[in-house]
């Protein structure tokens, strides 16, 4: 039996699921088959599988890392057999990995850059470097988003997401205008900065998702120029796709600092709709991805001239994302782990 484990359970105030956290579950019950259960937080699962105690309010930190190590103990009690997935995972997460794991077989889906992550953010933090480390050190195995991350256990290397039969539905041929923004506005990402940016030209830009932080919302409405559509709202998967699928250009207004050695949902889903990403050059780099990449946003409307006159080509491989491969790899590590697929 593989459980799979989400100890973050992100929910917006409609207490509805929020990020890529309720995509990944499925994609990876997908992923493994039958023999599949589910640990999470009861907006999660619906009544399949087995729930976990706390959720994550969004915009509200408070005790998130004390849930997700009480979340973390009971999926180890609630876990049918030894083999358990983490599919999102967090640092604390990996502290609770270094202070017990017992006999458990366990495997950590990584977004992280973890060496990059650890430099970055623990160098004066002795004790949460120390537990990280241990964390890691003491996984089974990892999935590994990252096209960069080699951790020093048996991985194999996965992207986000995969192409879907749903997203197949969406696809277009990119003849549509404009720009969209889309998913969490959180403060990882330079809204204020983008609607600033596009404001001063005449590129269509919607920008549709959930703000945590209400303020940064009322900051941007005050600036809002005719050309910009904003949408404060968690959005439908299929909503999601749709808009993703109307406009040409996909834009992740990313922080660079914060989104070093990660990925990004958004991205690959933009890839697989046929539109063009515009973000940070280093993050298309690290995920080998094709696109308009900029290292200042104020460089977002040249680029897409340059792109539209031809000067600027891009060209993203598909093939590499098909369902079936994704299987091979997950059923490798698996046996690595004496799992009897």
């Amino acid at each position: 039996m593989i459980n799979l484990v989400n100890v973050v359970n992100s929910l917006d105030d409609k207490e509805a699921p929020v990020g890529h956290e309720l995509k990944v579950l499925g994609d990876y019950s997908e992923l493994f088959g039958k023999s599949v259960q589910v640990i999470a937080a009861k907006e999660y699962i619906s009544g399949k599988g087995k729930n976990l105690p706390y959720c994550i309010y969004a915009g509200k930190r408070k005790w998130a890392a004390l849930k997700i190590l009480c979340n973390y103990f009971v999926s180890l009690a609630a876990a049918k057999g030894r083999y358990l997935i983490y599919t999102v995972t967090p640092e604390e997460l990996l502290w609770g990995i270094a202070l017990y794991k017992g006999r458990k077989k366990v495997i950590a889906v990584t977004y992280e850059h973890w060496d990059m992550y650890i430099s970055n953010n623990l160098a004066d933090k002795p004790i949460r470097r120390a537990l990280v480390k241990r964390g890691l050190s003491r996984l089974n195995g990892c999935i590994v988003t990252n096209a960069l991350y080699r951790p020093k256990v048996p991985y194999v290397r996965i992207p986000d997401y995969y192409i879907t039969d749903e997203i197949k539905k969406y696809h277009r041929d990119g003849t549509e205008k404009g720009c969209v923004c889309l998913g969490e506005m959180r403060n990882g990402k330079d809204i204020l900065g983008l609607v600033r940016v596009m404001g001063k030209t005449d590129i269509p830009l919607m920008i549709a998702g959930s703000f945590q932080d209400k303020e940064l919302y009322r900051r941007v409405k005050r600036i809002q120029a005719d050309n910009v559509t904003i949408e404060d709202r968690n959005l439908p998967y299929d909503v999601y796709l749709k808009y993703l699928s109307e406009c040409r250009y996909v834009v992740l207004p990313y922080d660079a600092r914060r989104y070093d050695g990660k990925t990004s949902g958004v991205l690959l889903e933009g890839i697989f709709m046929g539109a063009v990403p515009v973000a940070p050059w280093k993050l298309l780099e690290q995920n080998g991805i094709q696109g308009l990449g900029y290292h200042n946003i104020s460089e977002i409307p040249e680029l897409i001239r340059l792109y539209e006159e031809g000067k600027i080509i891009v060209k993203n491989k598909m093939d590499k994302y098909c369902l079936q491969q994704y299987k091979k790899k997950t059923m490798w590590l698996l046996k690595q782990l004496d799992y009897n697929v």
